[in-house]
């Protein structure tokens, strides 16, 4: 049997390739965590493959890239197969060792879905494979507690913390920065899911904020038939892309950007939105496939005067999976207690129509 799952889950680098594996009747029993390491090639160094008991909390990382939002902190874990390694080890300009480092925590109560989580700044560190929903105020489950399955990554190098730009010096860090440890991690992290439970998730999601958001886009762009919806915040300019291959195959993009975000200007992502929505049959024809949620006085990624505790990752799901179309997200917020109000699809907005102030209830999402 082992002999049999192993050549079930080797992995060709063509996606073409990988996707007729995954895809043929003939895939074997599920692997026991423990053997996944068994998996192991040249290019695919699996450092550590074992079972997590339920309740056990992260180990915090001070330098992780992840934003992961306020529930992460109390998160204790369901029981899950903890699988981290390296792709493409190699030795880069001066001598520096370069991979693309990954966690990937695998659920014994697994759901079917699959998520990529996005990093932040400049990445170079693996963060904790939780799937949190990438804004601060988040008090959603994060995607491992609801079942999914979640990989994180370096994207390709090690740094101090990530602020630290030196791999800047090798070309194929940038490469792997830019978008390569995107398509690398999703193909090897869907054929080791795809191994340890003997069936290919049944959707795969993509999150991040930030750099997280860029790297988002570039999922969409570069690889547009691995994601079925992504969620993506901000952002700075979203009108180079992610994107005939993706909508034609029902991919989704929801968007969300704080308003008073003192990185990206939110007045210049609408603008951006509008010259999307011209160049895609207009707002009607890109609300089919992608919204935008702009969140009044949320800076970057979280925080400030703003009822930033809001769950988009459910949002995606219900349009991916049911057809159900995002046409307001509730949100509430530790800034406001009591609180509650829709966030609306841009360019509509909340618009009080009668009844509790403080109640999404009262509010309608109109146009201007």
């Amino acid at each position: 049997m082992a002999r049999h799952v192993t050549r079930g889950a080797v992995l060709t680098r063509p996606i073409v390739g990988l996707s007729a594996i995954l895809a043929g009747p003939a895939l074997a029993d599920p692997l026991a965590c423990g053997d996944i390491a068994s998996l192991a090639r040249p290019d695919l160094r699996i450092a550590r493959a074992e079972a997590v008991p339920a309740g056990t909390l992260p180990s915090d990382n001070p330098g992780r890239a992840a934003l992961t939002g306020a529930a992460r902190a109390k998160a204790a874990l369901p029981a899950h197969c903890l699988v981290e390694g390296t792709i493409d080890p190699r030795v880069g300009a001066g001598g520096v060792a370069y991979g693309i480092g990954f966690q990937l925590r695998l659920p014994e109560a697994w759901n079917g879905r699959f998520l990529f989580q996005g990093g932040g700044g400049l990445d170079g560190v693996v963060g904790e494979a939780l799937g949190a929903i990438p804004v601060s105020g988040a008090t959603a489950p994060p995607a491992l507690l609801r079942g999914y399955a979640v990989v994180s990554t370096d994207s390709g190098h090690r740094g101090r913390d990530s602020s630290d730009a030196s791999f800047g010096l090798d070309q194929q860090a940038r490469v792997d920065f830019a978008y390569g440890a995107v398509g690398a991690v999703a193909r090897e992290a869907r054929a080791l899911v795809t191994a340890r439970y003997g069936r290919a998730p049944a959707h795969a999601y993509f999150m991040g904020c930030s750099n997280g958001g860029r790297s988002a886009l570039m999922a969409a762009t570069r690889f547009p038939t691995a994601f079925d919806g992504i969620v993506a915040a901000a952002l700075n300019d979203p009108t180079g892309t992610f994107l005939s291959t993706f909508t034609a195959k029902g991919g989704r993009l929801l968007v969300y950007q704080g308003v008073a975000d003192p990185v990206f200007s939110a007045r210049d992502l609408a603008a951006h939105w509008q010259d999307l929505a011209r160049h895609n049959g207009g707002g009607a024809a890109l609300a089919d496939w992608a919204r935008l949620f702009l969140v009044p006085g949320m800076t970057h990624c979280g925080g400030g005067p703003a009822l930033d505790d809001f769950d988009p990752l459910t949002a995606l799901e219900a349009w991916v999976e049911r057809g159900e179309a995002p046409d307001r997200i509730a949100a509430r917020g530790a800034a406001f207690p009591g609180r509650t109000r829709p966030l609306c699809p841009f360019p509509q907005e909340a618009r009080y129509q009668g009844g509790e102030a403080d109640r999404a209830e009262s509010f309608a999402c109109r146009a201007p």
